[in-house]
This record gives structure tokens, C-alpha cells and sequence, in this order.
């Protein structure tokens, strides 16, 4: 074959470099466009791109992340699907999906993205504080609650305490929460956050 193509005037290679030319070339004006109010068409340029490189989990993300900022959640929602499926372990690239989830009013699907595949809570750090996240914008206090003693039982993050005092001051638990804040302060006196809430 390799004969018949240069016989036929075909270079395999060259259109190869061409072709990631012109997609470097597209994304490169899709950069741009929107420094200028050139949304829409930073959009088109993104897709001729996609058309080029289908496969190709960066310009998934990047479509997702404009189409969100336009409020195109259900269409960022198959980009960020996409880049998702080609790099299934980028954290960040979850919590955009299930950001996008959430505002579709799907939390359970937006959960999904960061539970076990039996459908409990995962051991990761990461997600568990993902969870807590959906928990709480959902007003899901008490899931939030029973995963941040689960998440503070792994890490003693001081951020991950003073999360938890908040929690309970918002379901007016002022005693316990204080008592957590004051624990908060022994560890380290200079944290203004817990100064401020006593």
C-alpha cells in the first residue's frame, strides 16, 4: 500500500501534519476569539477543530467550558461527556460535568460522577469532598454532614473542620460548632476564619 500511495501522489504522513496544523491553527483562533466578544464564532471554529480531531478530549473540555459560559448546559454537558470518556480519572473534569448536571436541575446524576460504581461513597478524599459540595448547594445538609465525619476520619484537613462547623451553624448546632472552632484555633491560632465565627 505504502507504494500505491506514493505512486498516487498521497503523502499519509504530510496530511497527518496538515491536518494537526489546521487543528492547532483553529483552537488557536478560538483562544482569541472570545478576548473579542467573539463568542459564537469561537464556537464554529472549536467544532471545525472537533471535525478534524473528533477524538480529541482538549477541545471537548474547551467547547464544554465556552458552551457553558453561555449557557449551553445541556450541549457543555455532551462535550464535557466526551473529554470525560477519554480521560475518565481528571477530577476537575468531573466536577464540571456535574456543575453543568446541577444547574439542569440532575443532581443524582451529577452524585453519580463521583460515587462508587456500587453506588457508595468513595474512598478518595477528592471526591468525597465533591459529594459534600453537591450535598450542600442541594441543601442536603445531613448527607453533607455524615460525609464530611467520614471524609474527617481520613484527613484531619483544618478547611475540612471549619466545613463542618459551618454545616452545623447553619442548622443552628451553634454549641458543637463553636467547640469545633475553638479546635480548629489550638491547631493554628492565626486561622481569621474561626475567629471571625466565635
Amino acid at each position: 500500500q505504502p507504494v500505491v500511495a506514493q505512486r498516487q501522489g498521497v503523502d499519509p504522513v504530510g496530511e497527518g501534519l496538515e491536518r494537526q496544523f489546521q487543528v492547532s491553527y483553529y483552537y488557536a483562533l478560538a483562544q482569541l476569539a472570545p478576548q473579542r466578544g467573539y463568542n459564537t464564532q469561537a464556537d464554529e471554529l472549536l467544532q471545525r477543530a472537533q471535525g478534524l480531531d473528533p477524538a480529541s478530549a482538549l477541545l471537548a473540555r474547551e467547547r464544554g467550558q465556552l458552551l457553558e459560559s453561555l449557557d449551553q448546559d445541556a450541549q457543555a454537558a455532551l462535550q464535557y461527556q466526551q473529554a470525560l470518556q477519554a480521560e475518565p480519572d481528571d477530577l476537575d473534569l468531573r466536577r464540571s460535568l456535574a456543575r453543568v448536571y446541577t444547574r439542569l436541575d440532575k443532581p443524582e446524576l451529577a452524585r453519580s460522577l463521583f460515587l462508587q460504581a456500587d453506588g457508595s461513597d468513595p474512598s478518595d478524599p477528592g471526591r468525597l469532598r465533591s459529594l459534600i459540595g453537591l450535598d450542600v448547594l442541594v441543601e442536603d445538609l445531613p448527607s453533607a454532614e455524615k460525609r464530611l465525619h467520614a471524609l474527617l476520619a481520613m484527613s484531619h484537613d483544618l478547611d475540612d473542620q471549619e466545613l463542618l462547623a459551618a454545616l452545623l451553624q447553619r442548622q443552628q448546632r451553634i454549641v458543637e460548632a463553636a467547640a469545633i472552632y475553638r479546635q480548629v484555633l489550638a491547631t493554628e491560632p492565626a486561622r481569621s476564619a474561626s475567629w471571625a465565627r466565635l
